[in-house]
């Protein structure tokens, strides 16, 4: 089947086993998370306060991400400087330590920047393992802790979007999701702040009087022209965590 969308393809070569096998096995969702918010910037593109909307939630998971990591580099360090060797020796990388990632929106470039920086500080703890400047203890704890990253971006991405699914649990519409946007629907980065505001808007939804069978059809053709009635949010101090 051809692809719906236009696409660049390009091969990352991975440093670490930690995140080769990350993205391996989870790659997949991570990769379709970034694509929902590329899907986002489009539909909105046209409508200036939605988009900036979108922007701001994106701005603010970025500095999260990178939060994120510097906490992790301040754990590399620490190891480094209470390590008794000098430098590590030459380390032996495998060729078949790639990914293949399919642009499809310009935004998945950030995914890849952070792919390698993720990649280059794990590495630099395996290599650290295997040259007995830290403990089997130590690597595993180091591990658990930078898939951990990428586990809960992924995460987030998923539970502010969650509200584009159909109350059934269907897949992800981008348009529907929109619609609720453009309703008042707010984004956050705190998985607590994501969570009322999902309720609030389910209990919003779930208010609105049910179509009867004969009109789903023709209703759901208007779907994506109509804004979302739900009720204003709550005031919060921060979006953020």
């Amino acid at each position: 089947m051809p692809a719906e969308f236009k696409s660049i393809s390009t091969s990352m070569q991975l440093e670490s086993h930690t995140i080769h096998k990350f993205l391996e096995n989870e790659g997949g969702k991570l990769v379709g998370a970034y694509k929902k918010i590329g899907t986002l910037f489009l539909l909105t593109s046209s409508e200036a306060p939605l988009y900036s909307k979108v922007e701001t939630w994106y701005k603010e998971l970025n500095e999260w991400l990178q939060s994120e990591l510097s906490n992790f580099n301040v754990q590399k360090e620490r190891y480094i400087e209470n390590s008794e060797l000098d430098e590590v020796p030459e380390v032996t990388t495998p060729d078949s330590y790639k990914f293949e990632f399919e642009i499809t929106h310009p935004r998945l470039w950030d995914l890849i920047n952070f792919a390698k920086k993720i990649d280059s500080s794990i590495n630099d703890i395996e290599n650290m393992w295997l040259a007995g400047m830290i403990n089997d203890e130590a690597r595993t704890n180091a591990v658990n802790r930078v898939i951990n990253i990428p586990r809960k971006l992924t995460a987030k991405i998923d539970k502010v979007t969650a509200v584009g699914k159909d109350r059934k649990g269907g897949p992800f519409k981008a348009s529907q999701f929109v619609s609720i946007l453009r309703g008042g629907l707010e984004l956050y980065i705190d998985d607590k702040a994501i969570e009322e505001e999902n309720r609030r808007i389910k209990s919003s939804l779930d208010k609105k009087p049910s179509k009867s069978p004969n009109n789903e059809t023709s209703e759901a053709s208007k779907e994506e022209h109509k804004t979302a009635d739900v009720e204003s949010p709550k005031k919060t101090d921060s979006k953020a965590a």
